[in-house]
């Protein structure tokens, strides 16, 4: 089978520049040792991603969230902080790099990448209160300010506290990148290396709200986004899926005896792939259960695991909504043809998972119950 893969690899210089911020004598903060005072800070570098050229747009393709503690593509981790000695008032407000990408209404915070067609993103900062803001409301130059919220509520001159970039939350920080367009080869421009947007923080004392205040700048950085063009893909959302079938009791299995199940959870797996492209796919498990090889049984695992039981792994055939499933073939390649049209794709498999006894209630003991199965996709 032929594999075609094109790397596409966007690189940004970090800068060096920060912004100079005012001196507050009545403030009742200080710099902590070593502070940077308007520190950058990285959002995970995404490598690797798989593009699909099928005309379903946008289709999310990475999330990744802001690192506070390390930054191994852009130096050293940010040193921030401050000693305060009194409550703090602090005002978030989203400064604008990116502009709206406007070609998906249904998107209203979507960011274009520097006018890359086929990449954009969505980047969220949630307060220390829990209020999500959104950049990407407005344009270029422009900002968004959150409500204020209050930090070192005990502080005081006989007990400081310190503020820093997890007192601030700014881990929370958040992007969705998403495949906006047909990615090729020639597509090889800038991107998004650099600066993807800022968060300023006004501080003032809570208490003296007429004292002087300070700005502080948190820079938000990527330093690379690499594409893969394919010609299919698993769907972001689907490639790590936990799948919950709830606590169950034995009068919840329709028999005590060898082969009682429990009602099933449906689910299933989506695919991104150029129409007629052939895929093959299998299941498969490190822990099947061997009693009834037909069965599509998987072993429970753990030390407290409870026993007699299984898991049951069930699937329709590649693209059918419904119909009779059947017990999953482990190792079994099947085979189909992507069918992708438009906005809509058909390309998924359908499954459900359900406890099977393998013994009789008799002989079982309760514990937790948990199985992991893998999908692996071919295409060409």
């Amino acid at each position: 089978m032929k594999r075609n893969k094109t790397s596409l690899i966007f690189w940004g210089l970090v800068g060096t520049t920060v912004l100079s911020i005012d001196t507050a004598e009545a403030f009742s903060c200080t710099w902590k040792s070593g502070s940077e005072h308007n520190p950058s800070v990285e959002i995970g570098t995404a490598t690797n991603l798989v593009g699909v050229n099928n005309d379903q747009y946008p289709a999310p393709v990475n999330f990744s969230l802001a690192n506070i503690t390390t930054a191994p593509y852009g130096g050293a981790a940010p040193q921030w902080g401050l000693i305060c000695t009194a409550p703090i008032k602090v005002t978030p407000r989203l400064q604008m790099v990116r502009n709206p990408d406007k070609r998906f209404p249904g998107y209203p915070y979507l960011q274009d990448t520097n006018n890359t067609s086929f990449y954009s993103i969505e980047m969220a900062y949630t307060t220390p209160t829990g209020e999500v803001l959104h950049f990407g409301q407005v344009g270029h130059g422009q900002s968004v300010s959150g409500t204020p919220f209050i930090l070192a509520e005990n502080a005081s001159p006989t007990n400081p506290v310190e503020i820093n970039l997890s007192t601030l939350n700014v881990n929370s920080v958040s992007l969705q990148g998403y495949q906006t367009g047909p990615a090729t080869r020639a597509s090889t421009v800038w991107g998004t290396g650099g600066t993807l947007n800022d968060i300023y923080f006004n501080f003032v004392d809570r208490d003296s709200p007429q004292s002087n205040s300070l700005d502080v700048n948190v820079r938000l950085f990527i330093y690379e986004i690499a594409f893969s063009v394919k010609t299919c893909a698993v769907e972001s959302a689907d490639r790590y899926k936990t799948i919950d079938l709830g606590e169950k009791s034995g009068f919840d299995f329709t028999s005590s005896a060898v082969g009682g199940v429990t009602n099933s959870v449906n689910f299933k797996i989506g695919l991104r792939c150029q129409t007629g492209a052939a895929v093959t796919y299998k299941i498969d498990t490190n822990t099947p259960e061997t009693s009834n090889s037909s069965q599509g049984l998987i072993q429970l695992t753990g030390s407290d695991a409870a026993k007699g039981y299984a898991l049951q792994l069930r699937s329709l055939p590649f693209q059918q909504s419904n119909g009779n499933y059947e017990p999953v073939q482990f190792g079994v390649m099947t085979n189909g043809v992507a069918n992708a049209v438009g906005e809509v794709s058909s390309d998924f498999i359908n499954f459900d998972a359900r406890y099977y006894r393998i013994l009789p209630s008799s002989q079982s003991t309760p514990g937790t119950a948990n199985a992991t199965a893998t999908i692996e996709v071919n295409y060409q």
